[in-house]
């Protein structure tokens, strides 16, 4: 595909074409088209997610607490023994082998869940407010989202409908991006795509000769938002899913919005288009003679097809990704989560840290300004925080969906991709990063909630 070349056979044509197209069907009737339920207007990835969580919701607290110790204990052996079983296979290290901060973050869910589930130790941990909250409410949610977007989410990502439509922007993102045309796909897939591997695969595009610095800082701090099935949750934890729809609509404008401006300006606008070593291997993106951009755009995404899955591929994946839920992900959601409800419940340091944006919820609006502004730089340590505060601190449905939309928007958070950025070779400093992440908050909560305002009349 890069080298513009297709590979298709004609025998091959037929079979590739209805790959594309059921696998693209599916996954946009799961995650795009609106389906009205009840009077409220939601997708189908949504429903299936509620109904399976109102399942499995009475049991998740001592199964959670088991996969904890679990996740604690093999991270204390992989870090103390290193046996072979864990560090020669793929999964089980990726599982276990981390560093001593995620395995005392692992350990402290172990206590946070066993606490919860007995309703032994300070109230400030079990309080219906704080980990009690956490553990029956946002883990079931967030568990149950990702695990079955770890299924659904490839038929968008995987089967050419992402060719397509990047062949498609090629010349959008080189006019009102200043990127190259190559990067529509990879931004498109770092936007719909896991944060974290974005980073790591956009850095590798600079190692590689195939961005700038200046390329690669706007594709990693503009473009390498959670997922699709991370705005779900963040939606879930304020109880409006109901929303997603207009929400995915909107944070993506905002979205585009923000890399057109952001990149103009400090400090993205201060990196230089300097190759990695001088190595410029930059793709030309050239249509092959014979085909218009649409027939090429096809072409691409039949030859993606022919790459994706195999079924025994597609579940390992799946299956894969639920793993790394239960047992990478949750235990910091707990912990994280638990704590920062703990400061909110029982501090006035949220209070402090909201006051700069205090101003701008009132601005719009909004009638609980202070306890909004309050969950705001949460988000800097973790995405998540903010909607899971908000949940037991705020009742607006308005001002839950303005702090998702700036939980979401604003891209750079510390326990993920903020710390990625930082030791890649395109090396995003620190303070950019808060800068960023700053920049993009205050523009999301006025020109985001002024917007989201016509959903609230």
């Amino acid at each position: 595909m890069e080298n513009n070349v297709s590979t298709i056979k004609p025998e091959e044509r037929k079979r590739l074409a209805l790959k594309f197209f059921v696998a693209s069907a599916i996954g946009l009737a799961l995650f795009v088209v609106p389906i009205n339920n009840n009077g409220d207007w939601t997708i189908a990835i949504s429903i299936i997610s509620t109904f399976i969580k109102n399942l499995i919701k009475p049991y998740v607290p001592p199964v959670m607490t088991v996969v904890y110790a679990i996740s604690a204990i093999g991270a204390l052996w992989a870090k103390f023994c290193k046996p072979e079983i864990v560090t020669k296979n793929r999964l089980l290290k990726n599982l276990f082998v981390t560093s001593w901060g995620y395995i005392i973050i692992r350990c402290l869910a172990v206590v946070i869940a066993v606490m919860v589930l007995f309703q032994v130790g300070p109230e400030a941990i079990i309080s219906e407010s704080t980990g009690t909250n956490v553990l029956t409410k946002v883990i079931p949610n967030s568990i149950t989202l990702l695990s079955l977007c770890a299924f659904a989410l490839p038929l968008l990502l995987e089967f050419g409908l992402l060719q397509f439509v990047g062949i498609m922007l090629n010349n959008l993102f080189r006019k009102v991006f200043h990127l190259p045309g190559n990067a529509a796909v990879d931004c498109i897939s770092s936007w719909l795509g896991g944060a974290n591997m974005a980073v790591v695969l956009t850095d590798s595009q600079y190692v590689n000769g195939v961005y700038t610095r200046r390329e690669s800082a706007i594709i990693m701090s503009c473009f390498s938002a959670g997922s699709i099935s991370s705005a779900l949750v963040l939606l879930s934890y304020g109880g409006i899913e109901d929303l997603f729809v207009p929400f995915y609509l909107l944070v993506t404008a905002l979205g585009m919005v923000s890399a057109v401006v952001f990149s103009r300006i400090p400090p993205l606008s201060t990196y230089k288009d300097t190759y990695y070593n001088n190595n410029d291997q930059s793709i030309k993106n050239v249509i092959p003679e014979g085909y218009t951009k649409t027939q090429w755009a096809y072409e691409c995404a039949l030859m993606r097809a022919k790459q994706s899955y195999t079924l025994k591929s597609y579940f390992r994946d799946g299956f894969t990704t639920v793993f790394q839920v239960t047992l990478k992900v949750s235990p910091v959601l707990l912990t994280v989560g638990t704590f920062a409800l703990i400061l909110s419940e029982y501090t006035n340091v949220y209070y402090y840290l909201g006051l700069p944006f205090m101003p701008f919820f009132k601005l719009i609006g909004v009638s609980e300004a202070t306890a909004a502004a309050g969950t705001i730089m949460a988000g800097f340590a973790d995405n998540y925080i903010p909607s899971i505060i908000a949940g037991t601190t705020v009742q607006s449905a308005y001002a839950k969906f303005v702090i998702a939309l700036a939980s979401y928007n604003a891209i750079i958070y510390m326990t993920g991709n903020g710390s990625v950025m930082m030791q890649s070779e395109t090396e995003v400093p620190f303070w950019h990063c808060f800068v960023i992440f700053l920049e993009r908050t205050i523009f999301t909560i006025v020109v985001g909630g002024l917007l989201a305002k016509l959903l609230f009349l």
